[in-house]
């Protein structure tokens, strides 16, 4: 009960990856905010101006999303500096320019030709009474999974007790529905 709950909660490192995609994502909507205000928002607002009522609304707002940018990049920039991943280790030796692509080349290469011959997996202990698999060939079907491992994050993360007690909620429903009706 509680370890599942504890498994589900995403790692100190993920979280950190996640914030800094977030923060990534809000500078680069502020820029664009900015790059708008820079060169389309006079026309915008210039176009109002038949209707002053329109024009002192859209002026406004304009000013108010000015205000808050300028306290939402900071926070971002912040954001974005603390949770900065870690650069991987092989990054000083790797090659630039041309021999960077001469590798890539080849490991898109070799790549490709280890995905053509696919590694077999060795066969499992045989139980009595069923078939035994060949030991060579493709395998016909992926192993067994949950359903639970193809579900978000967010959705793993409810509690066992919770998510038994659905079904027992909508049947106590049903029957006060039932109770009600007659």
């Amino acid at each position: 009960m509680g370890s599942e709950s504890q498994a589900s909660v995403p790692s100190a490192r993920r979280r950190s990856i996640m914030l800094f995609r977030r923060a990534r994502t809000v500078l680069v909507a502020v820029g664009v905010f900015w790059l708008w205000m820079l060169f389309f928002s006079a026309s915008a607002v210039a176009s109002l101006f038949d209707r002053p009522f329109y024009a002192m609304m859209a002026l406004y707002a304009l000013g108010a999303l000015t205000l808050i940018s300028l306290l939402v990049a900071p926070v971002a920039l912040s954001y974005l500096l603390m949770n900065r991943p870690p650069k991987p280790a092989s990054s000083a030796a790797r090659p630039s320019g041309p021999a960077r692509l001469a590798l890539l080349v080849e490991q898109l290469r070799s790549g490709a030709a280890a995905r053509s011959i696919r590694p077999q997996r060795p066969a499992g202990p045989v139980q009595p009474g069923a078939p035994a698999r060949p030991e060579t060939g493709p395998r016909t079907h992926e192993p067994h999974r949950s359903v639970r491992s193809d579900l978000a994050p967010v959705i793993k993360m409810i509690p066992r007790r919770v998510k038994d007690s659905g079904s027992a909620l909508g049947s106590r429903a049903a029957a006060k529905w039932r109770d009600l009706a007659s």
